[in-house]
C-alpha cells in the first residue's frame, strides 16, 4: 500500500476557528492533500451535499449545533467517509459519546499536528480495509449465491434424469442410495421400440456432484438411443467413446448393461468394472455369475475398447442380481466390511427370489446401523420372465382399429439418406395408426435390419462380418462414419409399405442402389452364416421373404401371432 495514502485525497475540515483551519490547510497542502473549509454545519452540509470527501475533521462546537450532531446526517446521506473529531473537550464521557456515535477517532486541541497527521493515516487507512472487507463480503455473497443456484439447477437437471429414468417395468426393483446430495450411481431403464428391454446400472468414479457429473452425460444418450431401437452392443460402444472424449482422464463409468430379447428369447448381459451379476432362480439357488471381462466406460478409446457381452437363453425362473461395490465395502461400527461373504450369506438365507433386494438392504442397513453411508450404493435385481409375461399382459389389452388400409411409398437419396430415420418414422406411423403391438413389433426389428443393411451394405458396401466380431464392432462404428460423409446424389433406398388391417398383415419392400449380393440357398437358414446381413433374423419373425437378385431388393410379409 502507498506510505502516504491521503496523497491527492479531499480531506473537509469543519471548524469555526478560521486560524486553526489555514494553519490545517497548509500543513495538509505540503502533504499534497486538498482541503475545503466549511466554519459551520449547514455550510458543511452543503458541500457534503455537493463534493465526495474521503476523510472529514471535526470540530465537537460549532456556531449553529455540535460537531457530533453532523453524524446522523451523513448516516442518512449514506456517506461513510472517516471522521475525526478536533476538540477541546478531553471530558471521557464525551469522548465515549463520540465514539459510540461512529467517529473514528479523536484528537485534543491545541492539536500537534504530526499527531494529526498519524491519526488520520491510521483512520484512512482502517477504513480502507473496512472497505475491502466489506467488498470481499459482498463477493462471498455473491458467490455463495451463485453457487447455491448452481447447486439447485444441478439438484434439478438431476432429480429431473432421476425420475425419469427410476420409471421402471414390473419386475425390475431397485435401491439406490448416496452418500452425499448427489448419487453417483444411476440405473436407466426403457423399452426399445421392438419391444426388448434395456437396463444399465453404472457406477461413477468417487462420489457426490463430481460423479454425478460424469454420469449425466451418458444418461440422456442412453434413453434417446434405446428410443430409436439401438442394440446393447452399439449403446455400450457410443457410451464407451461418449465418456472418452467428454469427461477428464482420471474418470471413467463402471457399468452393467442388460438387454432382453423378446423375440429371439435371449438375454445379453455387459459388464464393466462392476462386481459379478449374479443369476438365481426362484429359490436363490445361483445359477451363474457373470465376472467383468471390460475395463470401465470411457477408459479406452473405440479402436481399444472392447465390450465382452454374454448371453443367456431367456426362460422361466430366472432373476439377475446387479449391485455396485459400495454395498460390499460398506464398513460397520467396527470397521468390518459388509463384503461378499455377508452378501452371500444373505442369498444362502433367502428361498424367495421375490424378495431377496429386500433381505439384502435389510442385511446391509443392519450391518451399517449408526454409520455414515461412506460410498454411493445400489441395488438391482431383475424378474426376466416376469418382463416377458408383463409383455404379453401389455399387449392383450390394446385396442385396434377396425378396419383401413395403409399403402406408401418412399425415396431416398444423397444425403438425405445420412439424416433420415426411416425406421423411427415408420414405427411412429404404425402407432398412430394402431398396428397391434406384437406385429409392429416384429416389423420395427424387421425394418431396422433390411435399411440398416440397406444402407450399410448395399449403398456403402460395408462388410457385414466386423459386427461379428465385438472387437471389430469400433472399426465398424469408424468405416460407417466416414462412408456416410461421402454419400453420392446416386445412392438411394426406395421403400414400401403396404398394412391391411383386415388381415393384421404388413407388406415390407426395400431396394438399395448398391451391387447386391446372391445369398446360398443351402446356408439360407444358418444364422450363423448370415447374421450380418440380418436374413437369418428376418426370416425367423417374417411369414415370407423374398431376395431378389442381384441382392439389393427385399419383400417381406409379416402378420400377426395367433
Amino acid at each position: 500500500m502507498d506510505s502516504n495514502p491521503l496523497h491527492k485525497r479531499r480531506i473537509l475540515v469543519i471548524d469555526d476557528d478560521s486560524l486553526f483551519v489555514e494553519i490545517v490547510e497548509h500543513f495538509l497542502n505540503e502533504k499534497e492533500v486538498q482541503t475545503e473549509a466549511a466554519y459551520d454545519l449547514a455550510q458543511a452540509k452543503a458541500l457534503l451535499c455537493e463534493t465526495h470527501f474521503d476523510l472529514i475533521l471535526l470540530d465537537g462546537f460549532l456556531p449553529d449545533g455540535r460537531g457530533i450532531d453532523l453524524i446522523p446526517h451523513l448516516k442518512a446521506s449514506k456517506i461513510d467517509s472517516p471522521v475525526l473529531m478536533v476538540t477541546a473537550d478531553d471530558d471521557q464521557a464525551s469522548m465515549q459519546k463520540y465514539f459510540i456515535a461512529g467517529v473514528s477517532n479523536y484528537v485534543i486541541k491545541p492539536v500537534n499536528m504530526e499527531l494529526l497527521w498519524l491519526k488520520m493515516n491510521r483512520s484512512y487507512k482502517e477504513y480502507l480495509l473496512e472497505q475491502q472487507m466489506v467488498l470481499q463480503n459482498e463477493m462471498l455473497e455473491r458467490y455463495l449465491d451463485e453457487k447455491n443456484q448452481e447447486e439447485e439447477l444441478a439438484r434439478h437437471v438431476y432429480r429431473h434424469l432421476a425420475q425419469s429414468t427410476t420409471k421402471v417395468a414390473k419386475g425390475i426393483r431397485c435401491h439406490m442410495q448416496a452418500s452425499q446430495v448427489f448419487n453417483g450411481d444411476f440405473f436407466i431403464a426403457g423399452k426399445s421400440p421392438n419391444g426388448n428391454d434395456l437396463m444399465m446400472l453404472v457406477d461413477a468414479t468417487g462420489h457426490g456432484l463430481a460423479a454425478a457429473i460424469s454420469v449425466l452425460p451418458m444418461v440422456s444418450a442412453v434413453r434417446a438411443m434405446v428410443q430409436k431401437g439401438l442394440g446393447l452392443a452399439h449403446i455400450v460402444h457410443e457410451i464407451n467413446q461418449k465418456l472418452h472424449l467428454e469427461i477428464p482422464d482420471d474418470r471413467f463409468v463402471a457399468g452393467i448393461g442388460i438387454e432382453v430379447d423378446h423375440n429371439r428369447s435371449e438375454v445379453y448381459v455387459f459388464n464393466a468394472g462392476m462386481p459379478d451379476i449374479y443369476v438365481v432362480d426362484d429359490s436363490c439357488n445361483v445359477l451363474n455369475r457373470i465376472r467383468s471381462e471390460s475395463l470401465p466406460l470411457g477408459i479406452l478409446g473405440e479402436e481399444d475398447f472392447s465390450p465382452a457381452i454374454k448371453s443367456l437363453p431367456l426362460h422361466k425362473g430366472q432373476h439377475l442380481i446387479a449391485y455396485s461395490d459400495g454395498l460390499t465395502e460398506q464398513t460397520s461400527m467396527l470397521y468390518e466390511s459388509f463384503g461378499h461373504s455377508e452378501f452371500n450369506a444373505t442369498l444362502e438365507r433367502c428361498h424367495n427370489a421375490q424378495t431377496i433386494l429386500d433381505d439384502i438392504v435389510k442385511a446391509f442397513n443392519d450391518h451399517s446401523a449408526s454409520t455414515s453411508v461412506e460410498d454411493d450404493v445400489s441395488l438391482c435385481t431383475v424378474d426376466l420372465w416376469r418382463l416377458h409375461e408383463e409383455r404379453e399382459i401389455d399387449i392383450q389389452h390394446e385396442t385396434a382399429c377396425e378396419n383401413g388400409e395403409l399403402d406408401m411409398n418412399i425415396k431416398m437419396s444423397g444425403s438425405m439418406l445420412k439424416e433420415a430415420n426411416t425406421v423411427s418414422f415408420l414405427d411412429e406411423l404404425m402407432r398412430n395408426i394402431s398396428v397391434p403391438t406384437p406385429l409392429r413389433q416384429k416389423a420395427f426389428t424387421v425394418f431396422s435390419e433390411l435399411v440398416n443393411n440397406g444402407l450399410d451394405h448395399g449403398v456403402m458396401n460395408l462388410q457385414s462380418e466386423l459386427k461379428n466380431d465385438f472387437e471389430g464392432f469400433a472399426q465398424y462404428l469408424e468405416e460407417r462414419e466416414a462412408r456416410l460423409q461421402n454419400l453420392e446424389p446416386t445412392d438411394e433406398i426406395r421403400v414400401s409399405l403396404q398394412y391391411k388391417q383386415i388381415t393384421q398383415s404388413l407388406h415390407f419392400d426395400i431396394i438399395d442402389s448398391g451391387a447386391g449380393y446372391v445369398p446360398d440357398p443351402q446356408n439360407f437358414a444358418n444364422k450363423d452364416n448370415l447374421s450380418g446381413r440380418g436374413v437369418s433374423l428376418v426370416q425367423k419373425l417374417s411369414d415370407k421373404v423374398t431376395v431378389y437378385e442381384p441382392g439389393n431388393r427385399t419383400s417381406v410379409v409379416l402378420k400377426r401371432d395367433i
